[in-house]
Order: C-alpha cells, then structure tokens, then sequence
C-alpha cells in the first residue's frame, strides 16, 4: 500500500506525516485529525454524510449538527486551495455526501503522454486503493458503521414511541374509572369532566378546547405529574361503542 498518494499531478496526499504536499518540494500543508478523516473517508469512497458524521463524532460520543460537516468540508477545501487544488474538487452532492473530482486539479496541457509519468486515470486508480495514516483507528465496514449510525438516530423516536404508549396506558385505564371524574363543567354544549377542579384553570382549558372537534361531547380531563392527559370522545367514555381520541400535554 503507497504512503504517498497523488491528489494531482503536482501534489499528493503523505498518509504517514498527515499532510498535502507539493511533488516538487515546497511548503506542505497539515491536516488536524478530523481533515485527514475526512479525507482519508473520501479518498476511500465513504464520503456518505452519515458515515462522515459517525466515524468522527458519533463513534466518540460526540452529538453534532449539519453545520459541523459542512464546516469540516469548508476547512478541508481552504487546504486544498492552500496547496495549489481546487476547492471545488470536493463537491458535495444532495441526500449523499461529498466525493472527490481529481479532474479538476489536472490541465490537459501538462500531460505527458510517456508511459513512464503517471497520467489522470493512474491518480484515481490510486485514490481509490491507497491510502493509510493511522488506519487502524476507521472503521471500513461499511454495513456496521450504517447499522450503527442508523441505530442511533432512531434512539430518540424508540424514546417517543414508548413513552407514548406508557402515557396512553394510563390514560385508558383511568379514564374508564368515571368515578375519578367528579368535576366537571359545560361549555358550548360540551361536557368537560376532571379529577380535579384545579385542572379547570385557563391555561389547560384553553390547550383542551383548541383541540376539540364537532364530534366531541365528552371531554375527560386528568394529571399524571407534568402531564395533562386529554380524552376527546363523542360519548359517555365508560360505554364500549364510544369513540374517543387521546392527547398529552405539558402542565409546564
């Protein structure tokens, strides 16, 4: 596997030292841990945004945004134009992520046609097989690394899913119980029932009645710590042929 992997004609990428270098000599640009991941990510084709985001922040615990991606990008092509590449080489596609186009770092004009220097097609080929620089540290198991940060996004609406059904437990199970509703108050021809006068109080009532329907005439009201739980029905809700629908709020 080459150290040296050529970006161009005239500079390559030094997998060992982590910087982009000049083939003639000169000053070489350093790349900081996340730019030479990025790079080394892209230059392996896996420049997805998700695989971007979770082998260098997710894997380490580390929640970022869109911004953050897009930023490291930005960093990562002010190198590359430090260097004499364009910045464009790094364009980033819709709904994919960022590939690297070595085309444009190349002028027709100074291809030797000899065998013996390497032309444009020997460049990808070698972009595509070689790379290095502390390899051990990337995961290149494409179906893990996706399953992982799939996983993870998903986390917070398992959350919400669970959370819910707990919620609407209750909900059913005392509003079946009648005898907890010993309040209660008319408003527009609809009945609104509480287990307690204190859930009358306007900021509930004025949450409640936004949501009510035409085909609402019996509304339950109770409390389950923080939360206000809501049943709508067109019904007495202790008869099995009511129809009803729930809904939770925040007291707060």
């Amino acid at each position: 596997m080459s150290d040296m992997i050529f970006l161009s004609d005239a500079v390559t990428y030094n997998a060992p030292l982590c910087c982009l270098e000049h083939v003639a000599g000169g000053e070489s640009v350093h790349l900081t841990p996340n730019e030479r991941k990025l790079l080394e990510l892209i230059l392996a084709q896996r420049g997805q945004k998700e695989t971007i985001i979770e082998e260098i922040w997710g894997c380490h615990g580390v929640i970022v945004t869109s911004s953050s991606y897009h930023q490291l990008i930005k960093m990562l092509r002010s190198k590359f134009q430090r260097v004499g590449l364009s910045p464009e080489m790094l364009q980033t596609i819709p709904r994919y992520g960022v590939v690297l186009r070595t085309g444009l770092a190349l002028d027709e004009s100074d291809i030797d046609v000899d065998s013996s220097k390497p032309t444009r097609s020997v460049y990808q080929d070698q972009i595509i097989s070689s790379f290095s620089c502390s390899v051990d540290t990337l995961n290149y198991n494409e179906h893990k690394s996706l399953s992982r940060g799939t996983l993870r996004s998903l986390y917070p609406y398992f959350l919400i899913l669970i959370l819910t059904g707990v919620l609407l437990l209750q909900l059913l199970g005392l509003m079946k119980n009648t005898d907890l509703f010993k309040h209660y108050q008319y408003h527009e021809n609809v009945k609104y029932y509480a287990t307690s006068s204190m859930l009358f109080n306007q900021n509930v009532m004025s949450r409640v009645m936004s949501k009510k329907t035409k085909n609402d005439s019996n509304v339950y009201i109770t409390e389950n710590g923080p939360k206000i739980l809501v049943s709508y029905c067109n019904g007495d809700i202790g008869k099995d042929s009511t129809i009803c629908r729930n809904d939770s709020f925040s007291s707060y």
